[in-house]
């Protein structure tokens, strides 16, 4: 199962509407459309009930709507966090400096830092 498939049912399910939910995910109504198809496919149920003119989360959608959710939530989570870790933990550090840095204590605390910390480049800009 496809995250992206399932924000799209999640997305869905709060607009009722393909086309704002196109919007929100910045793709097209047949894209959000086929998606829905291709959950409901693989799930063997109707998540939306459909007609010309309206669209309504089915018995099914409402049943699994909320641990969809929390599993959209997660993966947003994972995402920030591993994104995160990764600058982190680059193995470099920045400092933007004055000319006059080295006449100051912190020059001092940053040279012992990068003594303690060796795996640390310290990049003095």
């Amino acid at each position: 199962m496809e995250i992206n498939k399932l924000r799209t049912f999640v997305d869905l399910a709060k607009t009722l509407s393909f086309s704002e939910t196109a919007e929100n995910l910045y793709t097209s109504q047949s894209t959000i459309s086929k998606q829905i198809k291709g959950l409901e496919k693989e799930l063997g149920q109707k998540l939306f009930e459909r007609n010309n003119r309206n669209v309504t989360l089915s018995d099914y959608g409402k049943l699994i709507l909320p641990n969809a959710e929390k599993i959209v939530l997660l993966s947003d989570w994972i995402s920030k966090e591993t994104s995160e870790f990764k600058n982190n933990n680059s193995g470099q550090i920045r400092l933007g400096i004055i000319p006059t840095f080295a006449n100051y204590d912190i020059f001092k605390q940053t040279m012992n830092y990068q003594k303690l910390r060796p795996d640390i480049n310290l990049a003095l800009q």
